[in-house]
């Protein structure tokens, strides 16, 4: 009489495929439009507990989606430069010749000077609030 071995858990664990993410599956494209609906803190968050995360490529384009996409330019100009981020803030590559690195601080940045400049517009007057939002300083 023959008998069959089962595998056990251990057996399978070590040779099944390592798990995949559903959410890195997708296109950079997709990933950056999803990923604009999370707050910089957020971000930060996630850019310390994994790789995917802390790809300056990616932080770039997040960033960059979102200060030409999220926001109306006019609101984001300026964001990253060091009179609202402050000199510590700003990175450079490649021994100060290469490309500008941003960060979700700078992002951040970005979320407050939005805030601000919105906050500082008069608000609208009452025939004109219906053609979209505004922020109230009353609130």
């Amino acid at each position: 009489s023959t008998t069959t071995s089962r595998p056990t858990a251990a057996t399978a664990t070590a040779t099944a495929a390592p798990p995949t993410s559903a959410l890195l599956a997708l296109t950079q494209e997709v990933q950056i439009s999803i990923y604009t609906y999370l707050r910089a803190t957020d971000l930060s968050s996630l850019q310390r507990v994994s790789r995917h995360f802390n790809d300056r490529s990616l932080i770039n384009a997040i960033i960059g989606h979102t200060a030409e996409h999220v926001y109306p330019p006019d609101l984001t100009q300026g964001f990253d430069t060091p009179e609202v981020g402050g000199p510590v803030n700003t990175q450079t590559g490649a021994g100060g010749t290469g490309p500008d690195f941003l960060t979700y601080e700078m992002l951040r940045n970005m979320e407050m000077l939005v805030v601000a400049r919105v906050l500082s517009r008069p608000e609208p007057p009452l025939g004109e609030r219906e053609q979209g939002f505004y922020v109230s300083r009353s609130w």
